[in-house]
């Protein structure tokens, strides 16, 4: 990554902050409908920033408390956890992500996806999250965290 793309990514990261920060504001509280939150921790894993990422986490949980967090959110924080050497915190993160979606460590370690009909807000449908997971134990960068 060359450092115009890495600047770019980081004026991303402050537009995306200064515009939750407004909104909680102006309307104490936030909207997550477009999932703004949840775009840094994705942009401070593919710059390789995981102490920069778990600063946004921190600033997350002072921000929206009380969000639960969407299953690749809760992916990306024990990633950004584990690569900042708190294992035993990324280890219980692990477990909540694996609670909020038995499907995303299948996605992550290439498994198939076997669907089953359990209660949650998206039924036996695939999640559209997964759609979008990008990330894989493939990964030169995850090799570690795999």
């Amino acid at each position: 990554m060359t450092p115009n793309q890495k600047q770019e990514l980081e004026e991303q990261i402050k537009s995306i902050k200064a515009s939750i920060e407004k909104e909680v504001q102006l309307l104490d509280g936030f909207d997550d409908e477009h999932r703004v939150v949840y775009i840094p921790t994705q942009l401070y894993i593919q710059m390789e920033d995981y102490k920069a990422g778990l600063d946004y986490i921190r600033w997350y949980l002072k921000v929206v408390p009380g969000d639960l967090g969407a299953p690749d959110f809760l992916f990306e924080w024990t990633v950004i956890l584990y690569m900042n050497g708190k294992v035993k915190e990324a280890e219980r993160k692990a477990v909540e992500t694996f609670f909020n979606s038995t499907y995303i460590f299948d996605k992550f370690f290439g498994l198939e996806l076997i669907l089953i009909d359990k209660e949650e807000s998206w039924g036996v449908e695939k999640p559209e999250y997964l759609a979008d997971f990008k990330y894989s134990y493939t990964q030169p960068k995850l090799a570690a965290f795999a």
